[in-house]
C-alpha cells in the first residue's frame, strides 16, 4: 500500500533538459563525423544513452509504503524496509551537484551505512528537510522506535 510519493520536480526538469541537450549535441557531432565509422557508432551509442536516461529521469521517485521505502532511481530500483532504517535525516549531497548545492534526504540503515535518496534531491535545504522529517515520522509510526541519534 502506497502512503506517499516524493519527487524532486525542479531538479528533474533540469536533468531532463540537460540530457536532451547532450543527446542533440552528440547526434550533431555524429553527423559532422559521418565519414568515420567508429565516430558515428560512438556518437549514436552516446546519444542513445543520453536519450534513455532522459526518458527514465521523470519516473524517478521515492515511494513510502507500509513495508518501507522504494527508491526508483535512473539506473536501478531499491527497496529498504522500515525495520532496517534507524534514522532519516537530510544533508548536502556529496555525490550530486558541484557549483550548486544539492540537498537530499539520507537514510541510515542497520550497520551504519548511509543511503542517499537521490531521486528527491532538491536545491533548497528546507525542502529536503521537510521530506526527511515526513519520512522519519512514517518510520517511527510503522516501527514504533524513536530515532537512534539526535537530529
Amino acid at each position: 500500500m502506497t502512503i506517499k510519493v516524493y519527487r524532486g520536480w525542479t531538479r528533474i526538469s533540469r536533468l531532463v533538459f540537460g540530457m536532451w541537450f547532450n543527446a542533440l549535441f552528440f547526434a550533431g557531432a555524429t553527423v559532422l563525423a559521418w565519414g568515420r565509422a567508429w565516430a558515428v557508432i560512438c556518437g549514436i551509442a552516446v546519444a542513445g544513452l543520453f536519450t534513455a536516461f532522459a526518458m527514465r529521469i521523470p519516473f524517478t521517485r521515492i515511494v513510502a509504503t507500509t513495508e518501507g521505502i522504494k527508491m526508483h532511481a535512473t539506473a536501478a530500483n531499491t527497496f529498504i524496509p522500515w525495520s532496517a532504517i534507524t534514522r532519516v535525516w537530510s544533508a548536502e549531497s556529496d555525490r550530486e551537484g558541484g557549483l550548486i548545492s544539492v540537498y537530499c534526504p539520507l537514510v541510515t540503515v542497520a550497520g551504519g551505512r548511509v543511503v542517499e535518496l537521490t531521486p528527491v534531491a532538491v536545491y533548497r535545504r528546507a525542502a529536503a528537510r521537510r521530506v526527511a522529517d515526513e519520512l522519519e515520522e512514517l518510520r517511527q509510526a510503522w516501527t514504533g522506535i524513536p530515532s537512534e541519534v539526535w537530529r
